[in-house]
């Protein structure tokens, strides 16, 4: 009996967990909405990563992205930061079966994941964090020449350098340099 009470507590804590690590993320940046799988090579054409280069996914959800990036770039480096827990579970197992070798997984808030080594960042955001603490720490962190990509949602307050959007019905994809 009491042990079949401390099972439920258990069970109740860990999904109370799992939900609130899904909720937190939709309050700070968005919540998970994943990128379209056709515009994944859209999107490594206009990244275009050089050897040696560092790309890096803020709000990686389950790694869509990065893991693509990561197959079709596979002398760069690919970090993908994600909050909400099972979407890191997925991620992180992704990572350490092989699914590629030079991407890292990483659990964090992503205000807190230094960006001064980044060369590209990807992001899928909504418009007022994009453009208020997101462009700060972008302005704040980010060495010279770095890109910042915005799938679908534009930053107000910076001119992007280019607009991708081939056709009507096609997200727009935003390049900001900074």
């Amino acid at each position: 009996m009491v042990g079949a009470i401390i099972l439920e507590i258990i069970v109740f804590v860990v999904t109370l967990i799992f939900l609130v690590s899904i909720i937190w993320p939709c309050f700070s940046l968005a919540g998970w909405v994943p990128t379209l799988k056709k515009d994944l090579k859209r999107i490594a054409k206009i990244v275009d990563l050089k050897p040696g280069q560092t790309f890096c996914e803020l709000g990686a959800g389950n790694g869509r992205v990065s893991f693509y990036i990561a197959k079709k770039f596979p002398k760069s480096k690919v970090i993908a930061i994600e909050l909400a827990l099972p979407l890191f579970i997925i991620g992180k197992i992704k990572e350490v079966f092989g699914f590629s070798n030079n991407i890292s997984f990483k659990w964090r808030n992503l205000f807190q994941q230094d960006l001064s080594k980044v060369d590209v960042i990807y992001i899928f955001a909504l418009p007022k964090p994009l453009d208020t603490k997101l462009r700060e720490k972008f302005e704040k962190e980010l060495k010279p020449g770095s890109r910042v990509v915005s799938y679908a949602f534009k930053m107000k307050s910076v001119e992007p350098k280019l607009v991708h959007k081939p056709q009507n019905q096609d997200k727009s994809i935003y390049v900001y340099e900074f």
